[in-house]
C-alpha cells in the first residue's frame, strides 16, 4: 500500500476531506491545472488507523478530532463526554454515546470509575 492516498472529483468533498485530514494531524498537498492533474490533494496515510477513521460518518470524525484536540490543546489525557460535547456544541448524552461506539469500534480507549467514563486516544 503506498504511504499516501490521493483523492480527485468534486472540489467541495475534497476541501472536506482535506479540512477533516488537517484536523487529524495529516500532511495534504495540493497539486495544480499547470501540473496537468485536477485538483488532487495526497494524504500520507500514517497508519491504517488513520485511514479508516476518514471513512467514519462525519459525526464520529468530528467527536474524534475533537477528543485528539483536547489531547493536543488543553493536555488532556483522558477526557470525558462533556470535555468533548464542550468542544462540539452538542449535548454530553449524544457524545456519550458517539465515544462508546469509536470505543467498540477500536479507535479509542475507555475506563469506568463508579458512574464516570474517561476516554482517550489510542496511539
Amino acid at each position: 500500500m503506498p504511504p499516501w492516498v490521493a483523492l480527485k472529483g468534486d472540489k467541495k468533498k475534497i476541501k472536506r476531506v482535506r479540512q477533516i485530514a488537517e484536523r487529524l494531524g495529516l500532511e495534504v498537498r495540493l497539486y495544480t491545472e499547470e501540473e496537468k492533474v485536477d485538483v488532487t490533494y495526497t494524504i500520507p496515510s500514517k497508519s491504517k488507523k488513520l485511514e479508516s477513521i476518514l471513512k467514519l460518518p462525519p459525526r464520529l470524525i468530528k467527536t474524534y478530532t475533537a477528543l485528539k484536540r483536547l489531547k493536543e490543546t488543553e493536555n488532556l489525557k483522558e477526557a470525558q463526554a462533556d470535555n468533548v460535547a464542550e468542544i462540539t456544541k452538542r449535548a454530553r448524552a449524544y457524545e456519550s454515546s458517539l465515544l462508546n461506539q469509536l470505543h467498540e469500534q477500536g479507535y479509542i480507549g475507555k475506563r469506568k470509575e463508579a458512574q464516570k467514563a474517561y476516554f482517550w486516544i489510542i496511539d
